[in-house]
């Protein structure tokens, strides 16, 4: 399973659970830090009745229980830190990973190993004036 603990430019954190999918599920830090919450999101693109988002999470959550070799009954007894130690270090090694767009970078989260910190800069693109001036990204013509 791919586990990919994320930040974005406000320092929120997410634990994302899975590769992308027409599902993705992953897990926020509730307020006191230790424990955590299940959030999801389907795609625009296709179309899943409520016991398919169901069934999708609740196999992800097998997974990870397995994962952290703890019965899925007492998932909720593992902090959010110890979830997000089992960071997969690279899940785009040898696979396609999406071009990067300016909108993307300041409002998405990014992948980030547990303990380091980013700063709002790595959020930011400036090169991406340039870039778009090219021509070479969303559809502009040179």
């Amino acid at each position: 399973m791919i586990i990919s603990h994320t930040v974005n430019v406000d320092g929120k954190r997410r634990i994302y659970l899975g590769a992308q999918s027409s599902i993705d599920t992953w897990l926020e830090p509730k307020e006191d830090g230790r424990h955590w919450s299940v959030r999801f999101n389907t795609s625009d693109c296709g179309y899943h009745s409520r016991d398919d988002v169901l069934q999708a999470i609740i196999g992800q959550m097998n997974q990870l229980a397995r994962a952290l070799a703890v019965e899925p009954e007492r998932l909720d007894e593992v902090t959010f830190d110890t979830i997000a130690a089992l960071h997969t270090a690279s899940n785009t090694r040898e696979r396609r990973i999406p071009s990067p767009q300016r909108d993307t970078i300041e409002t998405g989260f990014m992948v980030t190993p547990p303990g380091v910190a980013r700063s709002k800069n790595d959020f930011s693109a400036p090169d991406f004036h340039k870039y778009h001036t090219k021509g070479r990204s969303r559809g502009s013509k040179p």
